[in-house]
């Protein structure tokens, strides 16, 4: 158990609940000990594949066919590839496209506290040279 409150108030599981989309949104209370049963790493897992399906132009774009939390839990859905985008490769800077990079940034440190994945700290140092980060992002 850790003594820092800041990391003791993080939940991985609300961080993924909360990107993940849908109106098909049911089943929380069934899905958190899923969730759970899985290692930080796998989390992680979870929570990147959801956020590139989120922000991937053509998937997930139509909420009938975004699976329920839950099927996406029980088929392990984050093992399946995320498509390759037929246009340009990188979605020109806008303002919603810097504040999905903010918080694909913050939500990456969030999970970074408990896994100390060295991985992790590479995605999260690409980002913040992306975005021209010199300090950490705080919030969510």
């Amino acid at each position: 158990m850790s003594d820092d409150p800041e990391a003791a108030a993080v939940d991985p599981f609300e961080i993924w609940w909360k990107l993940y989309p849908g109106t098909r949104k049911y089943g929380k209370k069934k899905c958190r000990p899923k969730f759970e049963a899985y290692t930080i790493d796998v989390q992680r897992q979870i929570w990147l594949h959801t956020k590139r399906m989120v922000d991937h132009p053509n998937v997930w774009n139509d909420p009938q066919f975004i699976p329920a939390p839950e099927v996406y839990l029980n088929q392990e859905r984050w093992e399946s590839q995320v498509p390759p985008v037929d246009a340009p490769t990188e979605r020109p800077l806008t303002i919603e496209s810097s504040v999905d990079k903010q918080q694909e940034l913050q939500g990456l440190e969030k999970l970074q506290k408990h896994a100390k994945d060295p991985k992790l700290q590479a995605q999260i140092d690409k980002l913040k040279s992306e975005m021209g980060a010199t300090d950490h992002v705080k919030g969510f």
